[in-house]
């Protein structure tokens, strides 16, 4: 099944992040009447709850090709050498090309030196170590000329999970910083209207309201849902999604009323039992759960539900305490 982005401003959807909105569209606004490149830009938050949709988004208003890659994919000279060579063939053809650089902070896990990212950001230069040498793109080889490749203007769009991956100077070299922050149920429950719409998928309104309840938040996993509702649906030969085929699949999935997982749940019995708090090493250790998937996944549903709260360990709160007895109580 297709992706269903939005395409503009007015179709991305999220009261919580109207402020983010209206910044880009100042932003955007701005560089079209100067006739420039829009500002880097830089997307924090949480999996799931839009970058990507505003990376393309922001390709679309300022009339540009979204070339998309991922951190990590970027090891050496060679690979970014390819990367800003068709950014540039694009240029030379009149073209606007934006790069899309998901999970930005993975850059850091490659060969190249971080400064070298500054002159790409700054100057739109790369300097590299490749002068002289053969480069092959596609079925094409290329003979690289001297160690700087020069680049008209263009925009980097970065998004990440992890900012404290990220030295300050990097991210200062971003012009345009947005955090996006977590959906209400009301938003979520519209976006997975507007997909189920899309995708002529039959579902009670009662329905989509208990779908956005368990969502924690984040469009990517209300989409998940509905569609294990949608199999569950078709398997089950139902006319629609009702709020009984809800209940069950989120029972097979062992998400509770509030989206809460086994995994967050495990981590709240082990705080639990744990008064004087854990560090995040130990309770990854402790849960069998990876302290990475605690940090990124588990650890911020569990604080903005007031179950959880982190000083110098990780300790659970009265609210905790609460959940869990009504847990075992039911």
């Amino acid at each position: 099944m297709k992706v269903n982005r939005p395409k503009t401003f007015a179709e991305f959807q999220g009261k919580a992040n109207l402020e983010t909105v209206k910044r880009l569209r100042i932003a955007v606004s701005a560089a079209k009447k100067r006739g420039e490149p829009l500002g880097h830009v830089m997307l924090y938050g949480n999996a799931g709850t839009g970058k990507s949709s505003l990376a393309y988004i922001l390709a679309n208003e300022m009339g540009s090709e979204l070339k998309t890659i991922t951190g990590g994919t970027v090891r050496s000279h060679k690979d970014l050498w390819c990367i800003l060579f068709d950014i540039h063939q694009k240029q030379q053809r009149g073209s606007n090309k934006m790069l899309f650089v998901d999970e930005v902070h993975c850059l850091a896990k490659g060969d190249i030196p971080e400064e070298v990212y500054y002159g790409v950001l700054e100057d739109f230069k790369f300097f590299h170590n490749l002068g002289g040498s053969e480069v092959k793109v596609g079925s094409s080889v290329f003979e690289v000329t001297g160690n700087v490749s020069i680049l008209e203007p263009f925009t980097i769009i970065g998004a990440t999970t992890a900012p404290g991956y990220l030295s300050k100077p990097l991210r200062d070299r971003f012009r345009i910083s947005c955090f996006l922050k977590e959906y209400s149920e009301e938003d979520i429950r519209l976006v997975i209207k507007r997909y189920a719409d899309a995708e002529k998928i039959p579902c009670e309104e009662a329905a989509l309201a208990e779908i956005a309840k368990r969502a924690r938040g984040n469009p990517r996993v209300s989409v998940n849902f509905l569609l294990g509702c949608y199999d569950l649906m078709t398997s089950r030969n139902a006319e629609k999604i009702t709020k009984d085929i809800v209940f069950e699949e989120m029972t097979l999935q062992h998400i509770d009323s509030e989206g809460l997982t086994d995994a967050d749940l495990r981590v709240l019995k082990t705080l639990a039992e744990h008064e004087k708090g854990l560090g995040l090493r130990n309770l990854g250790g402790c849960t069998n759960i990876h302290s990475s998937t605690i940090e990124e996944l588990i650890e911020p549903f569990l604080k903005l539900r007031g179950y959880l709260e982190v000083r110098h360990k990780r300790f659970i709160t009265e609210q905790g305490l609460a959940k869990l007895k009504g847990k075992s109580g039911s």
